[in-house]
């Protein structure tokens, strides 16, 4: 597990890729491969589907950074230039940010560009799962969202030293400082990959079945926020406030308002496809 997958000097500056910067990428061609292939599902035009995708990452992006830097403000930021604040090159993004931020944004661009919000919230759903799930294997490879202490043998992963896993049990005192490598942890990223592909599979299958707008978006924001409040019960790199970490109080928070968003989306008369408002 490298942090840095390549690294070269152009005209004199030096330039560091890093494994999370890759995935995130190939999670974007990814989502955009499968959104072409969504917007012809639904009967919208993939140009405008595409625009808004373009300026929702922008959103999701900010969104992501801001979730981030409020949340470890006083740990990575508090003591240093503000400048800080907009490092992005240096990692340090907290996806249900920039799941807000990107909505914001989806919802003005849609608007907009004369596309049905609920529609594109639909056709966009399993894309998001699929970026997301590259971005848990940039995690994994960058060594951030760690597991917590894992007794498993044929699961567990340990980081080498100078990892953030190596870094926070040395800080500790779970590890000495003489140790290549950390304590045997969950593989927590790891676990988020399956559930996510496991999550665009299902919205992918599920989607002319629930096919009035709005449903597959809340089903997305149900099954996800179920997941989320489980897996963080196996990460250790959080604060937790009578006993649960934020993530988990913002996916209780989105679980409810899917089901709402279902509950609400069952009583349109409209659907996604024409076709089906015949039968």
């Amino acid at each position: 597990m490298k942090e840095i997958f390549l690294e070269f000097d152009l005209f004199g500056t030096h330039i560091t890729l890093r494994w999370f910067q890759v995935m995130a990428a190939s999670g974007f061609l990814a989502a955009l491969f499968l959104l072409k292939r969504r917007s012809k599902l639904y009967g919208q035009d993939p140009e405008k589907v595409e625009t808004t995708l373009f300026y929702s990452m922008i959103g999701a992006i900010l969104g992501a950074r801001l979730l981030f830097v409020v949340r470890y403000w006083e740990e990575n930021f508090a003591n240093r230039p503000f400048s800080k604040v907009f490092a992005f090159q240096e990692g340090g993004l907290v996806f249900q940010g920039g799941l807000i931020g990107g909505l914001i944004i989806a919802y003005f661009v849609c608007r907009r560009n004369g596309i049905k919000f609920l529609t594109a919230l639909d056709i966009a759903a399993p894309c998001i799962a699929l970026a997301h799930a590259f971005g848990r294997v940039g995690c994994f490879l960058n060594g951030c969202c760690f597991g917590g202490k894992c007794d498993i043998q044929a699961l567990a992963v340990q980081y080498p030293k100078g990892s953030f896993p190596w870094s926070d049990h040395l800080k500790r005192g779970l590890i000495e400082p003489s140790s290549d490598l950390s304590m045997a942890v969950h593989p927590a990223p790891l676990y988020a990959v399956f559930a996510l592909v496991s999550i665009c599979i299902l919205l992918c299958y599920v989607s002319k079945k629930l096919a009035k707008p709005g449903m597959i978006f809340g089903l997305y924001f149900c099954v996800y926020s179920l997941w989320r409040f489980t897996v963080e019960f196996f990460r250790d790199d959080q604060d937790l406030t009578a006993g649960l970490s934020l993530a988990q109080y913002i996916a209780l928070g989105t679980l409810a308002l899917g089901c709402v968003i279902i509950a609400l989306c069952r009583r349109n008369r409209e659907y996604d496809f024409p076709k089906l408002e015949k039968d």
